[in-house]
């Protein structure tokens, strides 16, 4: 189905006027202003944080709300869920996955912001690093999401839910154009110097 439910698969834009000044051309282009902090973020990379940021907050949501389900909750012999050796370790193998994909994510973005600040060109390096953080924390955030939704219990099923609903959304993006297995391959074949299929990476 990939993104058909959400309705981002149709934009439809009418009688809007767009000045001179904020046209530009794709993929390659120069920043306009003489701001100190301006950047032209070409490329697919840059529809990629968007989507990062989105899963790295639902696995960081997730993660939180699963821990509240678990509070009181007892198994069959009457110990604490949240207490169990192997609940506490799933729970920081989470924490530890989260973290790493942020900070992937977060080290990248630093080297862009600096070269915005210095009115620099992306080197290749750059690209492939901030394209590969960003898809793999989509990726990866939701095996945290499923992971931690079924630390939870039973109780995670109910429909109208906070952990149903984030069950949902985590697995949206996933097909996204900017982080699926195809954006991927074309980050592999740019890497390689081969043709990535109409991707500007």
């Amino acid at each position: 189905m990939g993104l058909l439910g959400t309705g981002s698969h149709e934009v439809v834009l009418e009688d809007v006027f767009v000045p001179w000044d904020q046209i530009f051309r794709w993929p390659d282009s120069m920043v306009k202003t003489n701001l100190p902090t301006s950047v032209f973020a070409h490329g697919t990379w840059f529809i990629s944080i968007c989507a990062a940021a989105t899963h790295l907050g639902l696995a960081r949501r997730t993660i939180d709300e699963a821990r509240h389900e678990l509070k009181g909750k007892t198994d069959r012999a009457g110990l604490p869920l949240a207490d169990q050796q192997a609940t506490v370790i799933a729970f920081e193998e989470c924490e530890g996955q989260l973290f790493s994909l942020r900070a992937g994510v977060e080290k990248a973005l630093d080297e862009i912001w600096a070269c915005g600040l210095n009115r620099q060109k992306l080197e290749k390096r750059q690209r492939l690093e901030i394209g590969l953080a960003c898809a793999t924390a989509v990726r990866q955030s939701e095996q945290i999401v499923h992971l931690a939704y079924n630390l939870a219990g039973a109780s995670a099923i109910l429909r109208t839910g906070t952990l149903q609903r984030l069950y949902r959304d985590v697995g949206c993006l996933v097909h996204y154009v900017s982080v699926n297995t195809k954006y991927l391959e074309a980050i592999g074949r740019y890497r390689a110097g081969q043709d990535t299929f109409g991707y500007h990476i």
